[in-house]
């Protein structure tokens, strides 16, 4: 089935909702039932935090090389500050990941929530280690519900073969990302204050990069500097 991509952190603030009922693997994340499972006193259905008391957590991120260390992300700092929820993170490499995730499922030691990667939901939904998250979504997680609704391919992305909800997909609300092409970035600052348009061929925006040269005040060697 075809992905649709999506906010990490609005993945990362889903599972923060989710973890005041229940366990969550998130991002693809999948959902699992603790012990006693049910709505705690300690939980906060509106706003934040969400927990009334701080809850600990464990998120495991199947983690490529490009990505610096979850723990030290000031988005997610800011999300367990403003959640109530502190998050113990387990970094898996990308290239040994399947097999950490077949060895916690095949342990029974499955964290909270897994962060970009799936564990194989057929089994997981059999024998109850993840539930259906789609009741929990309409009722606590209303940002992925208007996505949902706004993006229609979002919520069918995130469908099982028996139409429920056990893994979030992923979606990108920023237009020119919405295809698998690569896209350019020009600086609108620069632009305004050379008085020049967006450049729509490659005539006028190496016309473009002309001007940002000779108008800018960029001096050779100055790379890296904000010359506008």
């Amino acid at each position: 089935m075809k992905r649709v991509r999506s906010f990490s952190v609005l993945l990362f603030a889903c599972a923060f909702f989710f973890l005041g009922t229940m366990t969550v693997n998130a991002g693809g994340g999948q959902a699992s039932r603790p012990s006693g499972a049910g709505v705690s006193d300690n939980f906060n259905a509106k706003g934040f935090p969400i927990v009334k008391q701080m809850v600990t957590k464990n998120f495991m991120l199947n983690k490529p090389p490009h990505i610096n260390d979850p723990a030290t992300m000031v988005t997610f700092q800011r999300y367990e500050q403003m959640s109530g929820v502190k998050v113990n993170w387990e970094v898996v490499p990308s290239e040994g990941f399947t097999e950490r995730v077949n060895l916690v499922m095949a342990s029974n030691t499955m964290p909270d929530a897994i962060l970009k990667g799936t564990p194989d939901i057929t089994r997981t939904s059999a024998d109850g280690s993840i539930i259906d998250l789609t009741q929990l979504i309409d009722k606590y997680a209303s940002g992925v519900s208007d996505l949902f609704k706004r993006y229609p391919a979002a919520r069918q992305a995130s469908l099982s073969a028996d139409g429920k909800i056990y893994a979030l997909g992923t979606i990108n609300t920023l237009d020119p990302n919405r295809t698998n092409h690569r896209n350019l970035w020009i600086n609108k600052v620069w632009l305004d204050k050379l008085g020049l348009k967006p450049p729509t061929t490659i005539e006028e925006f190496i016309d473009v990069l002309r001007a940002f040269r000779q108008g800018c005040g960029c001096k050779p060697g100055n790379q890296g500097t904000l010359c506008c």
